[in-house]
């Protein structure tokens, strides 16, 4: 699921997906899944979207998916040791067959309950979908402040369809942003007011420098 989530897909690609779509670099700590172009045909392969580890150290953590992706398709390779790659589903059920999209839905729908989450709405409709990933994928990113051209192009969204999706979900961390832009401009506004004052003084040790200069002439020609 998280592998799905973090593309994000949408739940008829997952189904659909094979093996062979799915690669690893090791040496990279990449993972890398060729994906369809098209929402109207999704065997339609055309382009490639990449993860790399996302660990904060050397230690693996849950969720990661690069490390995620390796982990499955390492089971994938010894559980269906005699299947061909291309034929073989990237998510197979333990018969070796096509997860339904279905299937994946009652299986988000389950990880809504054990979240505790509800799963129909006040209006009584169900809350989860085919597009569950991928909406909730969307949602997460901008949650972590991603950009929204970045998420567009892991999606493959040529359209703002993701404002639909992710709904209110930047307003989620106003608070936090508009914190975070007081600081800044607190922080530039000492780093300004810092520079002026260094300027100040450099004029006032000209004006010193000049001052002594015309003193010392004046004492010079009294002299004289």
């Amino acid at each position: 699921g998280s592998i799905i989530h973090m593309l994000p897909l949408r739940a008829m690609e997952g189904c659909l997906a094979r093996r062979a779509h799915m690669w690893t670099n090791e040496e990279e700590s990449r993972v890398y899944w060729r994906l369809p172009v098209s929402k109207t045909d999704s065997q339609a392969l055309g382009c490639v979207r990449e993860w790399g580890c996302t660990c904060p150290s050397d230690t693996q953590t849950q969720g990661c998916p690069y490390h995620v992706a390796r982990d499955h398709l390492r089971y994938l390779d010894v559980r269906f040791s005699g299947w061909d790659p291309a034929e073989l589903p990237l998510f197979p059920q333990g018969s070796g067959e096509e997860v339904r999209s279905e299937t994946q839905v009652k299986l988000v729908e389950e990880l809504a309950r054990r979240s505790g989450e509800d799963t129909i709405t006040k209006e009584g409709n169900n809350r989860y979908g085919k597009h569950s990933w991928r909406a909730t994928g969307a949602v997460f990113f901008m949650l972590i402040g991603m950009e929204i051209i970045k998420i567009m192009m892991l999606a493959r969204w040529s359209s703002p369809v993701i404002t639909h999706y992710a709904r209110l979900a930047p307003l989620k961390n106003l608070a936090d942003d508009f914190k975070r832009r007081i600081v800044d401009r607190d922080a530039l506004g000492k780093g300004a007011s810092k520079a002026s004052t260094k300027r100040r003084l450099a004029r006032e040790e000209v004006d010193i420098v000049r001052v002594s200069a015309l003193l010392s002439k004046q004492v010079t020609a009294m002299k004289e």
